[in-house]
């Protein structure tokens, strides 16, 4: 009877109690048959609610006494479970009780507890449940506690004043204390704590904070909700202390570096969540931990909760082993929708982490505040790995979502490698308002990304949001990003997209349609980021790319690259996307792009480029590779897809200036149609194109195009489409090759507007190669040749082409041109090459190119002007210098050539020439020695009404001219006019001139325009040899072939040799007049089978004018002006000399069939014409010819004047003999000549005259002589006789043996003549 009234007291006393409590009631009737059996050891009693209930076979109890110590309550139990959800305990607690300690002494697994129902105080207070064996808690577990609560599988707890409370030594009373929990203190083989409760602080239960330490830990479809507090797991497996915090704090575990952790599960659609208004923290301690099928840890500010100063607590998940996130397991910090205040930092730190299947962490903003930050250290592999396909995709992020305001947290991940792929992603996100988070990778061995466009790192600002992308940085061993992975920082809203940084020791590798960058896309407002690569090696390849773009309104950001090697290669399998390195604006400036290497490789369609398509200039590219840089085109052409070039460029569709394009290596090499440029694309862009500057300290090759795919040239442009100008072009190095095709070239293009409305000009070319320059070649089909350029196809005037180098070579079809095809002038072309320009060409005759070395206009435009200088200039085999005006208008450039040694031209032309109305140039040589042979030519003329121009050459030592090409063409110097312009002068200068085999030089007219004038100046002689064997001959010639009047004929010269069939002409063959010839000769004309004539078909002839120390004509030499039909008179011949000798059948006649012959004037002391005898007035001179004598004739209509000279002294023509006979035998063999006398002084011989003994010989001595002395026997002349004069009486001596050898004439003071040798000269 009193047992049922002391348990009738306590259920009325504790029924009481609980009803006062805050907890609320509990219905006690619900609970039954609870497993609780008290050890007996600290007075704990387990009183049932109904009688014979709570006892060794379970029951419904209430749980009293115990021991008491302070705050601290401590109750022992060999067996504590509550099987079923309708079981409970209820522990009665004073309300100074603020620690209930339970321990399960019980050994053995039928010990362990299984808590399937409620656990409750009679007043709040912290719960402690210790069992060594395990704890079970089912899916109806509730806790009305009050307080926080601990379960754990340690053996004992340690308290802060040293004391242990044991669950395994029960032979000694335990001593226990007040003073506060401080540790547990685990065994060798911990127990195992698996939960599936359901419970929910303020729904289901009451508590704080939630503890489970064990040795494996396991969540079963389990959900705890704290909200507010903290949720803490730990995990031990072996003898070890762990901390815990309680007392004025959140609970706490400190888990110690060093012991040795189990495996916490968190499964099957399993929660741990803290969210409130405030704080709440969640943090678990594992080896292992894995969360999967679903499960969530959830922490942050509850929707509509919170302030400005709310700050929600942290997710701490530390694994020593690996972190496992499967099938949706996600890790969440959540500011909700109408929640305010600070997102949950996360915090992970394991061995491994592993996420798949749509698995997550992520920290985000719904309402008003930051969203947490991510922090993740692992120690080795971080892998993510997404579902393909799948709309949901594996992450880590921090996000502020759609109508959230606030900044998205920062993401810090440090790994040994960390691996993405197939749908999976770390990213940094505001689809709200605020600024994206900071991403910071630090992998020390690799990481790889690899999957879709949606695998990757990224940092993003959406489509009208407020705020900045973040910065993304990545440190590591290596990367590899390939299938189309991505890693940018984006803005589409208003605000800037941030810098993404890699910085790896090793390799970088983007590959697949892989792409990294930072950008500002359509619609946003801001600046773009900069990418940052640091790396041993970058590889770019298959399509992928860096990006830095701005396709709303801001500047794009810039790229800067610094590796040791780099490669940019291939296009995409569709062939759509190429591999590249670019900047992008449509707006604002595009970026910069920095490359730093040893090596840069761009090739199979690889691309480096800047681009600018709104008002912002695009952006510089700066490239500096110590070793080489080197472009290639695809290596096959493979028509099933789409295949361009590789290139490198900066170009301009817009108002803004291309980017500057500058190139600093050691070698260049671009090759198989691979390109360098910088651009204004568009017609109707108005930015100007960008500078483009190479400095290749070794040597830049160029040359190639696409295997069978010909037209597609290597090449290094700038150029224009637009009415700005392009850029200048500058090239330093010391070798500059350019080959099979390739091209460097600045110029204007026209893509469809009207010409006159592009006025841009063609930007400069500048080459300096400190050592040589080799142009040759051309593409395969031979469509294109290779080509150094400056020019227009619009009313822009093209740039000038500057080259500097040692030596200069053009060979194979190569060429260096200024050209205008359009209304703009062409550049001007200047050539410095200190020791040698060669031009070689082909030499085949079928060939429609050659070598060229031009300026040229083939529009309206005028041809700019070249300059050479250099040490040697050599053509050969049909090579070509030119400057040419083709069509129209368009003025021909002069063209000055300085050869400081020699130019040598063999089979090969140098010409200044107009087809149009356009003036051609003139062309001026200037060097030591000027050979043409084998048919080459020299000349300025024009085809059209503009007038040719002036052909000058300036040889100090030799001009000489002859040899017949294979074509059939012969060596010619000439100046020219087919049309109504007139030819312009030609003037040789120089020391010898010397014109041989067919050798040709002229200044003539085969239109209505004028002949030039040919001037020769030749300060030593004058040699021109005429026969060819195919009887072409050579000539000097000043000629008109239609109406327009032929040139003069000027030479001037000491001595001139015409021999072989020479000429020396100026003639009309139409209308025109005959020009006039003005020989001047210090010394001797000599012509032998030559001819030195003037004749007009129709009008009047030249005059010829000689001005000769002596004139010798030989053979068949003749000296005729000609008028063959109308009343123009024959040109008048004037021949001035101290002699003239005509031999054979050589004439001089001044004819006129219709009018008056021209007067003949022969100003000589001294006349002798073989065979010579005056033929009747009227005579034919063509039947002169041929006769075997001297014929002077002056017939016409009306005859000229002849004037001889008085030929009366001389001594070889018919005359009365005197009576006294003299033996002249003995005169010719007994006797010399003495000269005068001396008076004493002496005198210098500086020229010589008289009549030569025969044609040929030495003239007459210009001393006078004095007596003829007779000779010895012995041969000696007698002295004591000098100075009498030779008588016959005198000459006594007998004939010698030998008859001595006249030496020549000698006059003596008498005036007589006599044919004689030199006293002491006789040899």
């Amino acid at each position: 009877m009193a047992k049922h009234r002391v348990g009738a007291w306590v259920r009325s006393s504790l029924v009481g109690s609980l009803l006062g409590l805050s907890l609320g009631h509990l219905l006690l009737s619900s609970i039954a048959q609870a497993q609780i059996v008290p050890d007996g050891t600290l007075g704990t009693q387990a009183i049932p609610f109904t009688l014979g209930a709570c006892g060794g076979t379970g029951g419904n109890c209430f749980i009293l006494n115990g021991t008491q110590r302070g705050a601290n309550l401590f109750h022992s139990f060999q067996q504590f479970s509550l099987p079923n959800p309708t079981d409970g305990a209820v522990f009665f607690t004073d309300p100074a009780t603020q620690n209930v300690i339970v321990r399960v002494t019980g050994i053995g697994q039928p010990f362990i507890s299984n808590i399937n129902g409620t656990i409750q105080t009679s007043n709040p207070a912290n719960f402690f449940l210790l069992n060594p064996n395990g704890i079970v808690f089912g899916p109806g577990a509730r806790l009305l506690i009050g307080g926080s609560f601990l379960a754990t599988t340690a053996e004992r707890m340690l308290f802060q004043d040293g004391t242990v409370f044991d669950t395994r030594d029960q032979t000694v009373a335990p001593l226990l204390t007040v003073s506060v929990p401080v540790g547990l203190q685990f065994g060798s083989t911990p127990g195992s704590i698996n939960s599936g409760m359901q419970i929910g602080a303020g729904l289901n239960s009451l508590f704080t904070d939630f503890a489970l330490v064990g040795g494996n830990v396991n969540f079963t479809g389990s959900n705890i909700l704290a909200p507010g507090r903290n949720i803490e797991i730990g995990s031990i497996t072996e003898p070890g202390t762990v901390g815990i915090v309680t007392s004025g704090n959140p609970l706490s575990l400190r888990i110690p570096d060093g012991i040795s952790r189990g495996d916490v599960s968190i499964t099957n659609q399993s929660s741990l969540e803290v969210q409130a208004d405030n704080r709440g923290n969640i943090a678990i301690y594992a080896r292992n931990l894995n969360i999967s099928e679903t499960s969530v840890l959830n922490a942050g500010i509850f929707q509509g909760l919170g302030t400005i100063a709310s700050q929600a607590g942290d997710i701490t998940l530390d694994a020593t082993g690996a972190i496992n996130l499967r099938q949706s397991g996600f890790v969440n910090s959540l500011v909700q929708t109408n929640a305010t205040g600070n997102g949950s930092n996360i915090n992970v730190k394991a061995e491994s982490l592993s996420m798949s299947n749509d698995s997550g962490i992520v920290a985000r903003v719904q309402g008003q505040g930051n969203a947490g930050n991510i922090s993740i250290q692992v120690r080795n592999l971080t892998s993510l790995e997404g579902v393909p396909g799948s709309p949901i995709t594996t992450r880590i992020a921090t996000n502020v979502e759609p109508g959230g305001t606030g900044n998205s947290g920062n993401i810090f991940l440090e790994t040994g490698s960390l691996s993405i792929f197939n749908n999976a992603q770390i990213s940094t996100n505001s689809f709200g308002v605020g600024n994206t988070g900071n991403i910071t990778i630090t992998a020390r061995d690799s990481i790889l990304i690899s999957g879709s466009n949606r695998d990757g790192i990224f940092s993003r600002t959406g489509t009208g949001v407020t705020g900045n992308a973040g910065d993304i940085t990545i440190t590591t061993g290596s990367l590899s990003a390939t299938n189309g992975a991505v890693l940018s920082s984006t803005t589409s809203g208003r605000g800037d997209a941030g810098n993404l940084t890699i910085n790896a020791r090793n390799n970088v590798i983007f590959d697949g349609t892989s792409a990294a960058g930072s950008s500002v896309r359509l619609g946003g407002f801001g600046s773009g980021g900069n990418l940052i690569i640091t790396a041993d090696s970058l590889s770019i390849l298959n399509g992928s790319g860096l990006n830095i773009g701005l396709f709303g309104n801001g500047n794009a950001g810039e790229i800067l690259i610094q590796a040791r090697a780099i490669e940019v290669s291939g296009r995409s399998v569709d062939g759509i996307l190429t591999s590249q390195i670019s900047t992008d604006s449509d707006g604002g400036a595009a970026g910069n792009v920095t490359i730093v290497a040893e090596k840069l490789r761009v090739w199979g369609g690889g691309l480096i480029s800047t681009n600018a398509r709104g008002q912002g200039r695009g952006g510089d590219i700066i490239i500096n590779a110590t070793e080489s840089v080197e472009l290639v085109g695809p290596d096959t052409l493979d028509l099933s897809r789409l295949q361009f070039p590789s290139f490198i460029r900066t170009g301009t569709v817009g108002a803004g200036a291309a980017g500057n394009l500058t190139v600093t290596t050691n070698r260049l090499s671009v090759r198989n149609g691979a390109g360098i440029s910088t651009s204004a694309l568009s017609p109707f862009s108005t930015g100007r194109g960008g500078n483009l500057t190479i400095n290749a300290s070794d040597r830049v090759e160029i040359g190639g195009s696409i295997p069978t795919l010909s037209e597609s040239q290597s090449a290094i442009l700038t150029d224009t489409s637009g009415g700005a100008d392009a850029g200048n072009l500058k090239i330093t190095t010391r070798h500059l090759v350019i080959r099979d095709g390739g091209i460097i070239s600045t110029g204007t293009q026209n893509l469809g507007r009207h010409e006159g409305d592009l006025l841009g000009r063609g930007g400069d070319l500048d080459i300096n190669a400190s050592e040589s320059i080799e142009v040759s070649g051309a593409t395969p089909g031979g469509e294109f040749r290779s080509t150094l350029r400056t020019g227009t196809i619009t009313a822009g005037t093209a740039g000038n082409l500057r080259i500097n180098t040692k030596r200069l070579s053009v060979q194979d079809r190569g060429q260096v041109i200024a050209a205008t095809f359009g209304s703009g002038n062409a550049g001007n072309l200047e050539v410095n090459a200190s020791e040698l320009v060669e031009i070689v060409g082909d030499n085949s005759i079928n060939s429609l190119s050659t070598s060229t070395l031009a300026t040229e206009s083939l529009g309206t435009g005028n041809a700019g002007n070249m300059y050479i200088q250099t040490g040697k200039l050599v053509l050969q085999d049909r090579a070509v210098i030119s400057s040419r005006a083709l069509r129209n208008l368009g003025q021909g450039g002069d063209l000055q050539i300085t050869a400081l040694d020699s130019i040598d031209l063999s089979g090969s032309g140098i010409s200044s020439n107009t087809l149009g109305t356009g003036d051609a140039g003139n062309l001026t040589i200037s060097t030591g020695r000027l050979t043409l042979r084998n048919g080459s030519q020299v000349n300025s003329g024009t085809l059209g009404q503009g007038a040719g121009g002036d052909l000058t050459v300036n040889a100090t030592e030799l001009v000489e001219i002859g040899g017949i090409g294979s074509d059939g063409f012969n060596s010619r110097l000439f100046t020219e006019t087919f049309g109504d312009g007139n030819a312009g002068d030609l003037t040789i200068n120089t020391s010898k001139l010397v014109i041989n085999n067919a050798g040709n030089i002229s200044a003539s007219t085969l239109g209505r325009g004028n002949g030039g004038n040919l001037t020769v100046n030749a300060t030593e002689s004058v040699e021109a040899i005429g026969l060819a064997p195919n009887t072409l001959l050579s000539a000097l010639a000043a000629a008109a072939t239609s109406s327009g009047n032929a040139g003069n004929l000027t030479i001037t010269t000491r001595r001139l040799t015409l021999r072989d069939g020479v000429t020396l002409t100026s003639q009309s063959l139409d209308q025109g007049q005959a020009g006039n010839i003005t020989i001047n000769v210090r010394n001797a004309l000599s012509a032998h089978d030559s001819s030195i004539f003037t004749s007009a078909l129709q009008s009047s002839g030249g005059a010829i004018k000689v001005n000769a120390g002596s004139i010798r004509l030989q053979g068949n030499s003749d000296i005729i002006t000609s008028v063959f039909r109308g009343a123009g008179g024959g040109g008048d011949i004037t021949l001035n000399a101290r002699s003239i000798i005509a031999l054979g059948d050589s004439d001089i006649l001044a004819f006129a069939q219709d009018g008056r012959g021209g007067n003949i004037t022969l100003n000589t002391p001294v006349f002798f014409g073989q065979n010579y005898r005056p033929a009747p007035p009227g005579t034919n001179p063509l039947t002169l010819n041929g006769n075997n004598r001297v014929d002077i004739n002056a017939s016409g209509a009306t005859s000229g004047i002849i004037s001889l000279p008085d030929q009366s002294f001389l001594q070889n023509r018919l005359s009365e003999l005197p009576q006294n006979l003299i033996d002249t035998n003995r005169i010719l063999a007994n006797s010399c000549i003495v000269r005068d006398a001396a008076a004493g002084g002496t005198f210098i011989v500086t020229g010589t005259g008289g009549l030569p003994v025969r044609p040929g010989d030495a003239p007459l001595p210009a001393f006078p002589t004095g007596e003829v002395q007779s000779v010895a026997a012995d041969g000696r002349t007698d002295e004591t006789d000098r100075g009498r004069t030779a008588s016959a009486s005198s000459v006594s001596n007998p004939l010698p043996e030998a008859i001595a050898e006249a030496q020549g004439f000698y006059k003596l003071p008498d005036g007589q003549i006599i044919l004689s040798w030199e006293c002491g000269n006789r040899n």
